[in-house]
């Protein structure tokens, strides 16, 4: 258990950096929209709220994109402003 001065250390932080506000905030949405993938929801969230920090880490908005093709699902991670291309035929799949 966590002493009183750590405790209070604690709780310092939260209150200079709001950083309880932000968990509600993210745990809020991911309980409403119960997503599949709660971590990359989270990472989305994250993403689209501090697009500047985002941008300086070079982290990009990940969508999954499920295509179909010669009968085989295909599942992809991909950046959202990255079209995934076919090699083959030099499109979009």
């Amino acid at each position: 258990m966590a002493s009183p001065v750590a405790a209070e250390g604690i709780g310092e932080y939260i209150r200079a950096t709001d950083i309880d506000q932000l968990f509600k905030h993210v745990l809020t949405r991911c309980f409403r929209a119960r997503p599949a993938d709660p971590i990359a929801f989270v990472f989305d969230y994250l993403i689209e709220t501090y697009p500047e920090l985002a941008s300086a880490r070079g982290v990009g908005l990940l969508r999954t994109t499920t295509r179909t093709r010669n009968g085989a699902r295909l599942t992809f991670r991909e950046d959202a402003h990255t079209d995934v291309r076919d090699s083959a035929r030099g499109g979009v799949l």
